[in-house]
């Protein structure tokens, strides 16, 4: 009997939690299994219910999927957003899904650890204990909490689902969730687990008190060329990996960088990833032109078919900034920021920068986004040759390779298992389609063309949330939206 119940408000009985409002079976499919692997990140012999008996099974993960063989053939099923429980003195795991439910007897610490990156569990004051309020927003607080576990302090952003009531915030959070799932790299703030209860959501991430760009230039002035190619290397590698992945970022901006170590270019990490988006051949987004006026490329602004090169124009606009501390489209006026941003002429005169470094700004901030640089192309410049920057991330990687190779021959079959898991990529496809980002998530049985019909004109409608004014002095985010 299944009697765990998160979301009790809600008038449809199959929505267990926030986030299964749209109603999914989860079963055992024998089809194909929907994506590549080159090896799972965890794998154990466990008890499985099956009925009223139990079968050992060799079970293995990947991402968000449960993989088992019998009679040579793969069974896989999608446990993403289940819900989460310890059972029989935490020898056991229950995932729990609308109806269905799926119970397990394990090692409980082992698998917990993997699985709850993808699941909701309940009991936050059991496992958290919050300290202090940091920020709030519209429906939104976020203060720093102490885990009980470890003693270590964390981000806690807390969602009042009564608050979360617009359907279009609705899909943004939860993709927003989706990216942070995917999204495992130094490179950007980490993301580690989901708790909800019959009022909140909380959402736990890295704590970051460092400061942001903003700040950084502000304590320590400019950078030179030198210490500028090593910060955009490191910034380019953060675009490279999550476009690898199928991801773009949309709003890089000062603000969204933030140093974990004070005066450690090698700690810059990028935050804030609720513009964020899935790379769609056909331009089909929830919000298509969004961003953070100054900071946008122009093809956005212009309402033009884009892809990842966006992100790497926002990083030449921040390797701009870092060599002479002012936006190249400043102005007293925000709606002339938007203006000098579509139109994309930048002088750069004021960048004392070598003949290759110039070179490799103009190439980032091409207006023509067809020649522009990609972020592969920009990784592997001569600028960061002639700096020495990737010959010495290179030696870099080398020896850490060097390191896990010696390691392995060293682990034992099971540390090996868990070692793979550690440092294994999620997502090897990195590319998601609408149907897997959007219709889990819809609490009406429209099709996609129906529920995002709107996304199909070219009127755009600028949403409640479009703000063109200074805020504490700085821009805020343009979302440009179709769904409202």
């Amino acid at each position: 009997m299944i009697d765990k119940d998160l979301n009790p408000s809600c008038e449809f009985k199959h929505c267990r939690s926030f986030f299964q409002l749209n109603y999914t079976q989860m079963k055992w499919n024998s089809t194909s299994l929907p994506f590549e692997f080159a090896s799972y990140q965890h794998r154990d012999l466990v008890r499985m219910k099956e009925g009223d008996s139990f079968k050992n099974r060799d079970l293995r993960v990947y991402d968000n999927f449960l993989v088992y063989e019998d009679q040579n053939r793969s069974y896989w099923l999608d446990y993403e957003n289940c819900i989460i429980d310890q059972i029989q003195d935490q020898k056991g795991i229950r995932l729990i899904k609308c109806f269905d439910s799926v119970e397990f007897y394990c090692d409980t610490q082992q698998w917990f650890k993997i699985l709850k990156r993808h699941t909701i569990q309940s009991d936050f004051q059991k496992h958290y204990a919050l300290i202090k309020k940091i920020s709030k927003g519209r429906f939104t607080e976020v203060y720093r909490a102490k885990c009980h576990a470890d003693g270590n302090d964390y981000a806690v952003k807390i969602l009042k689902k009564q608050q979360i009531i617009d359907e279009a915030d609705l899909i943004a959070l939860f993709k927003e969730i989706k990216v942070l799932r995917i999204v495992q790299t130094d490179f950007c703030v980490k993301f580690y687990e989901i708790f909800e209860n019959t009022e909140n959501i909380y959402i736990i991430m890295e704590l970051l008190i460092g400061k942001d760009l903003d700040g950084h230039i502000e304590k320590t002035s400019f950078f030179s060329e030198e210490k500028t190619a090593k910060f955009i290397f490191r910034l380019i590698k953060t675009i490279s990996y999550l476009h690898s992945k199928g991801i773009m970022h949309r709003d890089i901006k000062p603000e969204n960088i933030i140093f974990r170590q004070i005066d450690n270019i090698d700690s810059a990490c990028l935050t804030d990833f609720g513009l964020a988006d899935f790379y769609h051949s056909d331009g089909f987004y929830l919000f298509k032109r969004c961003g953070t006026p100054g900071y946008i490329a122009p093809e956005i602004l212009r309402n033009e078919h884009y892809d990842y090169k966006v992100d790497v124009y926002s990083v030449g606009i921040i390797m701009y900034y870092v060599l002479t501390g002012k936006n190249p489209f400043d102005h007293p006026n925000p709606k002339q920021i938007v203006l000098n941003n579509q139109l994309g002429q930048i002088n750069l005169h004021d960048c004392k920068l070598s003949n290759a470094g110039l070179g490799f700004l103009t190439q980032l901030l091409n207006e023509d986004q067809y020649e522009r640089l990609s972020s592969h192309e920009a990784l592997n410049h001569i600028w960061f040759q002639i700096e020495k920057v990737s010959k010495i991330r290179q030696y870099i990687i080398k020896k850490k390779t060097e390191s896990k190779k010696n390691l392995s021959n060293i682990l034992q079959p099971k540390q090996r298992l868990t070692q793979k898991y550690k440092a294994a990529n999620l997502s090897p496809n990195g590319k998601l389609t609408l149907t897997q980002i959007y219709s889990p998530y819809h609490s009406r049985q429209l099709s996609q063309k129906d529920q995002f019909s709107s996304d199909l004109s070219n009127n755009f409608m600028v949403t409640s949330r479009l703000s063109l004014e200074f805020t504490q002095g700085k821009i805020q985010p343009l979302f440009i939206s179709k769904l409202k």
